[in-house]
């Protein structure tokens, strides 16, 4: 007798695949125009000035749904600059430094919209790991540490036997495997010509 096991399949919600002038401006709106951009000079602070215009906004939008939409990658976002920042006050030493690799703006906005919808989807159908508390609502990073802590306490309590790793993956963020990375987001409903023009980008680079 054969027996076949069912398997749970999803239905992703239709997204968007490009952006509108309305989502461009709430977008500029919210961000810090503090934060600093890439190489060509086109910082936060502009483009939060041109969301007050709508024809300007307008521009922008298009200009960023070109790329979204098409899976296309501008030259000028194939350029970024490392920062190196202290991790400890006054340590210089160069195996002690931060480094952050700083984007063009408008090719960050496209990224945090893709990831925001595709946290939002795996939200709703509940396909995120429980250990996932980065970037979620209600949930902070910092209770995985309290988590950790219990844990220890509960070990110690009950006089039991564990192995414990800290691991520090260090540079990490550009070691992710591009492949991975789009299954991944793609099962999480990501938009496939969103995804193919920030990893075409990153790739160039």
């Amino acid at each position: 007798m054969l027996l076949c096991q069912a398997r749970q399949t999803h239905v992703l919600p239709a997204t968007q695949s490009y952006i509108t002038t309305e989502e461009n401006t709430q977008a500029w709106k919210k961000a810090k125009e503090r934060t600093s951009a890439g190489i060509s000079g086109l910082h936060f602070g502009m483009f939060k000035a041109q969301v007050t215009r709508k024809h300007l906004s307008a521009l922008d939008a298009s200009i960023r749904s070109l790329a979204y939409s098409t899976g296309f990658t501008y030259r000028r976002w194939q350029f970024g600059i490392d920062v190196q920042l202290l991790k400890h006050s006054q340590d210089y030493r160069a195996n002690k430094l931060r480094t952050i690799l700083l984007l063009e703006a408008d090719f960050n906005m496209n990224n945090k919209k893709l990831g925001k919808e595709a946290m939002e989807i795996g939200e709703h159908l509940r396909l995120l790991t429980r250990d996932n508390y980065g970037g979620r609502k209600k949930l902070r990073a910092a209770e995985i540490c309290m988590n950790q802590q219990l844990t220890y306490d509960s070990i110690r309590g009950c006089r039991g036997k564990a192995v414990i790793i800290s691991n520090d993956a260090k540079g990490c963020y550009d070691r992710i495997a591009h492949t991975v990375a789009k299954l991944a987001l793609r099962k999480l409903g990501a938009s496939r010509t969103g995804l193919h023009s920030m990893i075409n980008t990153i790739q160039r680079m």
